[in-house]
């Protein structure tokens, strides 16, 4: 038997199913595979083909062909039945991936592992670039640090803006804070460091950006890209950290920027803070933030 994941969207949307997907490989004796149309993003740890996509309906929760079996990680699979349940969530992928275990593969996502927490993402970074990051860490290891996620969201959660009048405001302000900015377009000076200088890799770095996001004392961005990345077990769980989210607000798909979802809103509690935000303007941005290390220890 062979199961091939598949996802027709972002880096972020790879990202956020990867331990429901870690998880069904560590269970199932099975030849794996994901279809996906972004660069390799899984630093080896799954073959990853463009090719397999073609052809498959973005809808399906699932398609069994064969001794193939293509199983769908996308929020809106089974058009749309979970995230209007359960909206943009770790929920509605949890109801997602308990249907299409059930049905496709007759196993119970529950036999995997009891504790849903175990399916949140996690990152195994010894197939990434670190030493650069780790180099960095040491020598900045008694300096607080902001993880600044600037990119650009692609799946209209927020609106897009230039965070770095705000960024530059509040670095003038806090100079004892480095400021790790992910997406370079402004000259760096002072504490204000762009992550790429610190990795020093050719290609996508939202690995190795997530990595470097643990060693933060905050992550500010608009919930996409290098800040979805940040969501990973070690953040939400193991430490005490802060996580401000710029996303548009009471949006009935992404109500909460904690991710976690109606299903498991009070059986799953974080150790780290979420604050968010749908301000744009650069004054309320840089009050947002301003407010946001408050709340630092």
């Amino acid at each position: 038997m062979r199961i091939i994941f598949f996802n027709h969207w972002h880096y972020g949307d790879l990202h956020v199913s990867r331990g429901f997907v870690s998880a069904i490989c560590n269970h199932i004796d099975a030849e794996f595979a994901y279809a996906h149309n972004n660069e390799h993003i899984f630093g080896g740890s799954i073959k990853e083909n463009k090719t397999l996509l073609k052809g498959l309906d973005k809808w399906e929760p699932f398609i069994k062909s064969g001794n193939d079996i293509f199983i769908n990680t996308w929020y809106g699979a089974k058009k749309r039945a979970f995230i209007n349940k359960e909206t943009i969530s770790f929920s509605c992928l949890y109801s997602l991936f308990e249907y299409t275990c059930k049905h496709a593969l007759n196993v119970n996502l529950k036999d995997i592992h009891s504790n849903p927490r175990e399916f949140y993402p996690s990152i195994d970074y010894k197939l990434y670039k670190t030493d650069t990051i780790d180099d960095f860490m040491e020598k900045y290891k008694d300096n607080k640090k902001v993880l600044v996620c600037n990119g650009d969201a692609q799946s209209f959660q927020a609106k897009n803006f230039d965070m770095m009048p705000a960024i530059r405001a509040v670095a003038k302000k806090h100079k004892n804070i480095l400021w790790l900015v992910t997406n370079k377009n402004i000259k760096t000076a002072g504490n204000i460091i762009y992550t790429p200088d610190i990795i020093q890799k050719t290609g996508r770095d939202l690995n190795e950006n997530a990595y470097i996001s643990t060693f933060c004392d905050l992550v500010v961005g608009k919930l996409s890209g290098s800040h979805t990345f940040s969501l990973i077990k070690d953040n939400l769980f193991n430490r005490k950290m802060v996580m401000l989210s710029f996303f548009k607000c009471g949006r009935k798909v992404f109500p909460n920027s904690d991710w976690i979802g109606n299903r498991f809103r009070n059986k799953i509690k974080y150790s780290s803070t979420f604050l968010e935000s749908d301000n744009t303007d650069t004054n309320m941005v840089t009050r947002d933030i301003n407010r946001a290390i408050k709340h630092l220890k």
